[in-house]
This record gives structure tokens, C-alpha cells and sequence, in this order.
């Protein structure tokens, strides 16, 4: 969160409602993610993003998961579509299933479309 200043101008403050998700520190599994390299299968579910990520030259369709906890679920592919290039923020990884924009979204992309950027 940023702090408030008296000489902050309204386009300052509307550009910055649109900026991207939180970059907070993961924890411990952020260690596992090597910039250049592809997804890991596993993260622990973060407030923050782990990582940003460009969809590979394949491009990538998400997913939608169902069910009521993290051993009793399923995923149904086919929500939306990504072009190669497009930049994506992670934020957990379930058996390989990448949650994708907000840490309480439930969007999903297969961990093998992803390249990592940035690790955060």
C-alpha cells in the first residue's frame, strides 16, 4: 500500500488503482521459481503474487476449478483463451493448475503454458 501526499495529483491516484497485483513476499516456495524457466508444479497459496509469466508459443486456455477442498476438486478447461506473450501473475499452484490475476480468483492455467519473468 502506498502512503498518501498531499501534492498527489488525481491521475497519479486513478493510475494507481490500476497497477498490478501485490507483489508481497511468497515465503519459502518462492525458491523453486528460476526466471526463464517454466512454472513449478507446486506453490502454497499466496496474498501476493509469486511471479508474473508470459504465455509460451503455444498460448494457453484456462480453467475453472470445482469442488469444496483442496483433496475433493476438479478442473473444467475452456473458460478463456490466451494469446502467446500475454503477461500473467501467479499466485498458487495445485498439481500443476496456476491460479492466475488475484490470489482469490479462480482462474486457472497449466503450469507447462507459463515462462517465468519476474519472481517476486
Amino acid at each position: 500500500m502506498r502512503p498518501h501526499y498531499k501534492n498527489e495529483n488525481t491521475a497519479s491516484k486513478i493510475a494507481n488503482k490500476f497497477s498490478p497485483p501485490s507483489h508481497n513476499a511468497a515465503g519459502n516456495s518462492a525458491s523453486k521459481i528460476i526466471s526463464g524457466s517454466r512454472a513449478p508444479y507446486n506453490l502454497k497459496w499466496s496474498k501476493g503474487a509469486y511471479f508474473n509469466a508470459k504465455v509460451d508459443g503455444l498460448g494457453a486456455t484456462s480453467a475453472t476449478r470445482y469442488g469444496d477442498n483442496r483433496a475433493n476438486y476438479q478442473f473444467n478447461v475452456g473458460q478463456a483463451e490466451y494469446v502467446p506473450g500475454t503477461l500473467i501473475y501467479v499466485f498458487e499452484i495445485i498439481d500443476g493448475w496456476c491460479r492466475i490475476y488475484w490470489n482469490n480468483h479462480n482462474e486457472w492455467i497449466w503450469h507447462e503454458r507459463l515462462i517465468v519473468k519476474e519472481v517476486f
